[in-house]
């Protein structure tokens, strides 16, 4: 069993599936699904296709992917949205984490992604006094 890192309230992680690297993210163990900031995303005519366009520091991707489902997701003001969740894979400390992430429009909030407890139980223990741990370390080795 792997040992528990300590993750800071915010940090830069890349998603390697996705080819973007260096992505703002909120650490927040109050949030249970994580997410990311979602300009649009569309259904294929077959509805088998999902396509979505993520927006990260003024820079668009576009995301194709059959691997995605729709859920009901309690966002911060207490309302219940219906989002798509789509698979994807964070690299936090040179390591790779499958997660599910929603597609929400995080516009209005300071980083593009939020990594809720579904992912870091188990596996972080989270000092919110601290920021960019991974990220640093990910620099001192380059």
């Amino acid at each position: 069993m792997r040992e528990k890192r300590i993750i800071g309230r915010k940090d830069k992680v890349d998603f390697p599936n996705w080819k973007i690297a260096d992505v703002p993210v909120k650490i927040d163990t109050g949030a249970y699904t994580s997410s990311v900031h979602c300009e649009s995303a569309a259904l294929s005519d077959d509805g088998l296709w999902l396509t979505a366009t993520i927006e990260i520091d003024d820079q668009r991707h576009e995301i194709r992917t059959q691997n995605f489902e729709t859920k009901w997701i309690r966002s911060s003001m207490g309302r219940s949205e219906k989002r798509y969740v789509v698979d994807a894979v964070i690299r936090i400390f040179e390591h790779d984490y499958k997660l599910k992430v929603s597609l929400s429009q995080r516009e209005s909030m300071k980083t593009p992604v939020l990594i809720g407890r579904r992912l870091l139980n188990g596996l972080f223990i989270v000092d919110p006094s601290k920021k960019n741990i991974s990220y640093k370390q990910k620099n001192r080795k380059q």
